[in-house]
């Protein structure tokens, strides 16, 4: 299923930033997170976090890096 492979939703992730809708990317990227498991989920989180620091939503970001150890943790994923 496609929409289990993180590059499909990191494409259209770049698609919607440089067509000027960071909305249209936060919402690819959110939806990423919740298609993929394991290390695939841990790089979509990645993903997150780098969408939010290009569109200076710096809170977020950091909200999210803070719970990266722990979904790891939860994901099988070593650090």
């Amino acid at each position: 299923k496609a929409s289990k492979q993180l590059h499909y939703w990191q494409r259209a992730m770049d698609l919607w930033i440089a067509g000027g809708k960071p909305d249209r990317a936060l919402a690819a990227a959110r939806t990423a997170t919740k298609e993929v498991e394991g290390a695939s989920r841990l790089s979509a989180e990645l993903t997150l976090i780098r969408t939010y620091i290009a569109l200076n939503m710096f809170d977020e970001a950091l909200g999210a890096l803070s719970q990266i150890a722990g979904l790891a943790k939860n994901q099988g994923v070593e650090l």
